[in-house]
């Protein structure tokens, strides 16, 4: 765990994994509802083996530090503290995350934002800004209600939408794919019979072959549009 500035002048507790052979692109990983739990962690461990520095802020910093949740057993806790998110002070601390992991790169280097639920829309909001260079979008809760058309043009983005997500009905689904029919630089990816959070490990509904067919086309995204 590292601190990182916000723009307000406080101090933001962010999980950072460095990689041991750097390949110039560092990639913001977004939480779900249930904070920098071990799943995060995980996952930014797995980036950092890729090459890439990985970060991941603590969303809930403000209400409680080092929140790290079991959505089995705590899946009340998380939506009281999902309640009470300040998601334009939440946009801000993935902004200064972001601005810290392009210092710690080479000036040419590229930063992408990922995340999972909460995170997947707080991923595209940060990536609307044009602050960044892409993002992915693991079924962004809430992501139809914010969707724009005048995305920044130098930024690519990637979003798996789960066909059977009881938090994006299928009237959300046809919005964020009619979102991006022209934008040749962002795909979305839909997945038949998948449910919210199919691509937890460990979670109930985990399904391992579309995880991993969705964590496949999410490296491929990232060597090519991140990796320096």
């Amino acid at each position: 765990m590292i601190e990182v500035e916000t723009s307000d002048g406080k101090k933001m507790p962010v999980y950072q994994a460095k990689p041991a052979k750097p390949n110039g692109g560092a990639i913001v990983v977004l939480q779900e509802i249930f904070g920098v739990n071990q799943n995060i962690r995980n996952i930014c461990d797995g980036f950092a083996e890729m090459g890439f520095l990985a970060v991941a802020p603590e969303l809930f910093w403000r209400q409680e530090s080092n929140v790290q949740l079991d959505p089995s057993e705590d899946m009340e806790k998380a939506k009281s503290l999902m309640a009470r998110l300040d998601q334009k002070l939440a946009l801000s601390d993935v902004l200064s995350t972001a601005t810290f992991a392009r210092s710690q790169i080479p000036k040419n280097g590229r930063v992408g934002v990922m995340g999972y639920c909460l995170g997947g829309k707080l991923a595209y909001l940060a990536a609307a800004t044009g602050k960044l260079n892409g993002f992915i979008s693991y079924y962004g809760t809430g992501l139809h209600a914010v969707l724009s058309d005048d995305l920044p043009s130098h930024v690519s983005g990637l979003i798996h939408v789960a066909e059977e997500d009881y938090l994006c009905p299928l009237e959300a689904q046809q919005k964020i794919s009619a979102c991006f029919v022209e934008n040749e630089l962002v795909t979305v990816m839909s997945y038949p019979n998948m449910g919210h959070a199919f691509a937890r490990v460990g979670g109930g509904a985990y399904e391992e072959a579309s995880a991993q067919r969705a964590d496949k086309a999410t490296e491929k995204f990232l060597r090519k549009e991140i990796s320096g």
